[in-house]
């Protein structure tokens, strides 16, 4: 993981060079005053792999919304980047701005080596380096790849090799796999989620997951310390992504509960006018403690009635027979009382601030399957019991927390 050497933009004014302590290598950049930036957004596109087209998509769509007005080091202001890596071209930091003309530019932060950009480490470098370069009491950071919820690494889409049952369809069977982001797939490396939050250097205000199916109370959990709001899908994201001339006005100009509301909102819409499949939630990470602890206390009293679900009737959030992502809502229903399930309604309503989804999750003009239920957060139910998954499972702060999976002899 090097890092080639910055170029330059005749737009700054004042360039100081500097040196920042990486394990490996050692860059140079600009490096601002004291003084605080006002907002910072990091859009970071893993896209070396088959999404490479979308991305230069997702570029134009940037282009074409609200974008920052330029200011120069030790100023103060607005600040977007953009960390793209594609399969055609070796990593770049971007910043995007529009100069007094109103036009918007592009300009190149930092040139790196190839990289595998699914590498924690390389996570931190590049999301550490932005931060140092435009420190701001208020950031965001968008995470765009592929995504495969809370599962192990490389587990889903190899599900076969670690299954004690081969499931009835693959990948590679997948006629819509090229439509879907299924957060970081790079020269076949993903980003485990518990690397992920160890990975990030700062707390953010909010965290967007442009990736499939992230928006699980797991993922949500192992991030609360990371981020104050986050948004994700319970399902796939269709390879198109967030409408990002539509949803950066809102991250920039109402960064609120009403702002991140309306950025689902779009998203949704965006959808559903296709009649595609779309499924979004927001939700405020320091509501999901006390949604843990009556999950707890349900668990703990009827743990056992999971094993006798029958889970055609659990709304699930899954193709291809991927039986790892369920509605949390749903699940704590068909196991709770009646008097657990209010506790748990009403801690849900204060975490979920709000959830789009279609009643038909489509792909094209193909019904991948319905959603009767949604609650905003999806789930793992270990039925029927995977050895594998359940013993991963176990290491996640959620299961930590709330032990829907506990191991054998503390069951005795």
């Amino acid at each position: 993981m090097y890092m080639k050497k910055i170029s330059l933009v005749i737009f700054y004014f004042a360039i100081v060079l500097v040196c920042l302590s990486f394990p490996v290598s050692c860059s140079k950049g600009f490096v601002p005053s004291d003084s605080d930036i006002d907002q910072t957004v990091v859009i970071y596109m893993n896209a070396d792999n088959n999404l490479t087209y979308y991305a230069h998509q997702d570029l134009d769509e940037i282009e074409n919304g609200y974008v920052p007005d330029y200011f120069p080091p030790g100023g103060s202001g607005r600040v977007l980047l953009v960390y793209l890596d594609t399969s055609s071209e070796e990593p770049v930091l971007l910043r995007y701005f529009k100069d007094e003309f109103g036009v918007v530019c592009r300009e190149t932060i930092m040139e790196y080596e190839e990289q595998n950009s699914s590498d924690p480490t390389v996570i931190n470098n590049v999301l550490q380096y932005a931060h140092n370069l435009f420190p701001s009491q208020n950031n965001g950071l968008i995470l765009w790849s592929h995504g495969t919820g809370w599962t192990p690494v490389d587990f889903y889409n190899n599900p076969n090799e670690y299954s004690p049952e081969p499931l009835q369809c693959s990948v590679e069977d997948d006629p819509y796999a090229a439509y879907v982001k299924s957060f970081g797939y790079d020269q076949g490396l993903e980003t485990d989620i518990i690397d992920l939050a160890d990975a990030l250097p700062i707390k953010y205000r909010f965290i967007l997951f442009d990736a499939c199916l992230m928006a699980g109370v797991e993922v949500a959990y192992q991030l609360k310390d990371k981020c104050d709001y986050f948004i994700g899908s319970v399902a796939e994201i269709l390879a198109g992504g967030f409408p990002y001339h539509q949803i950066l006005d809102p991250l920039y100009n109402n960064v609120s509960e009403q702002g991140l509301s309306a950025v689902c909102s779009y998203y949704y819409n965006h959808y559903y006018n296709m009649n595609q499949g779309a499924t979004v939630s927001l939700v405020k990470t320091s509501e999901l403690e006390s949604v843990a602890q009556i999950c707890s206390s349900v668990f703990n009293d009827e743990r056992i009635f999971i094993q006798s679900l029958q889970m055609d009737n659990i709304q699930g959030f899954f193709r291809l027979g991927r039986h790892y992502f369920y509605d949390l809502g749903d699940l704590i229903q068909n196991i709770a009382s009646v008097s657990e399930y209010e506790e748990f309604e009403a801690a849900m309503d204060n975490a979920v601030i709000c959830t789009y989804a279609t009643q038909r999750y489509n792909i094209g003009n193909s019904l991948q399957f319905l959603i009767n239920k949604n609650s905003g957060l999806s789930t793992y139910i270990p039925n029927p019991e995977h050895p594998y998954l359940d013993n991963y499972y176990q290491s996640l702060e959620w299961n930590k927390r709330v032990k829907m999976i506990v191991p054998s002899q503390e069951q005795q």
